[in-house]
């Protein structure tokens, strides 16, 4: 079982990729 911090952590993690991939997409986007 995960602790209630590793869930946390990840969650944290998640946040940062989907942040980093949405950079990139505006990027892409504003290229076009």
């Amino acid at each position: 079982m995960f602790s209630t911090i590793d869930v946390m952590v990840a969650q944290a993690h998640i946040d940062q990729l989907n942040e980093l991939a949405d950079a990139k997409r505006s990027r892409k986007a504003d290229r076009h």
